[in-house]
């Protein structure tokens, strides 16, 4: 039987270059990985995929269920689908032949949020935490103007999420680099710190 610590164990992957892209909402992280996944396959001509945040479809599926919003017992059963669609992605692209992979959130971000919203994360999730690892982690600036829709909704408390996640990079002694700008500089950037120009 597979364990509860199997499912949200990241797997390790050959030749798969994976990049979280953590932030606030509405901080552009969704439309930033789409963009380096066209750059990078348009462009560049490298092997590319994008995680897709698992949290938005299953609040949302909740949410039309007439089931409210993500509560406490939601938590692991987000982290879990998370955990497994990157997992996924990291195999196909590295049975592919190698590549990169754009994380739209990862399960730190579920950790920061839970530690939010809650005060407190799983004791699993956390563990989980403690075993990742990423090529590059990046946190998306405040300068995109916040859009509301049905999941958003702290248009006035994304500096004080942006320093949590500030502090908990911190406590967790992880490397990050802080991405600002337009959509055009911040693939510049990204593409720069991966060294992936090519002449």
């Amino acid at each position: 039987m597979t364990t509860l610590s199997t499912t949200l164990m990241q797997t390790t992957c050959p030749n798969a270059t994976r990049v979280a892209i953590l932030g606030a909402e509405s901080t552009g992280k969704t439309t930033l990985c789409q963009d380096l996944v066209r750059h990078c396959r348009q462009n560049l001509h490298i092997n590319a995929k994008w995680v897709v945040e698992y949290m938005r479809p299953y609040a949302e599926a909740k949410f039309d269920r007439g089931e409210g919003i993500i509560d406490w017992g939601d938590l692991l059963p987000i982290a879990i689908g998370q955990m497994q669609a990157e997992n996924e992605a990291c195999k196909m692209v590295s049975e592919q032949g190698g590549g990169l992979v754009f994380c739209d959130t990862s399960l730190f971000e579920i950790m920061v949020y839970s530690y939010l919203y809650f005060d407190a994360c799983p004791t699993p999730i956390e563990q989980a935490v403690e075993q990742l690892y990423y090529d590059l982690i990046v946190l998306t600036g405040l300068s995109v103007p916040w859009q509301a829709d049905n999941v958003r909704e702290s248009p006035h408390g994304r500096e004080a999420t942006d320093a949590s996640f500030v502090e908990a990079l911190s406590l967790h002694n992880l490397d990050y680099v802080r991405i600002d700008g337009g959509r055009k500089e911040r693939v510049q950037r990204i593409t720069e710190l991966l060294k992936l120009n090519r002449t």
